[in-house]
């Protein structure tokens, strides 16, 4: 199959996340994640399930047409959720 402009998944970055300390931006289309082609969420699921907190996860993605990829180490859920008060 094709790389199409429809492969990847089109995300909304959460605060405090390793995607946003990535630079990826809300509407960025993500097409690869550690090497493995992102189609659709259930591959980001999968690729996500995979990791360990602390190691490097490498995210390519296509924003305004261009093709672009960062890594970062992967941070726990816990530093991304909100503080409670």
């Amino acid at each position: 199959h094709e790389d199409t402009e429809e492969d990847g998944v089109v995300v909304e970055v959460v605060r405090k996340s390793t995607a946003e300390e990535m630079g990826l931006k809300d509407g960025d289309i993500v097409t690869a994640i550690n090497g493995h082609r992102i189609i659709d969420w259930d591959d980001v699921s999968a690729a996500i399930n995979v990791m360990k907190v602390g190691e490097p996860a490498t995210v390519e993605y296509v924003r305004d047409g261009k093709k672009l990829n960062a890594t970062k180490p992967v941070k726990s859920y816990c530093e991304t959720r909100p503080a409670e008060g």
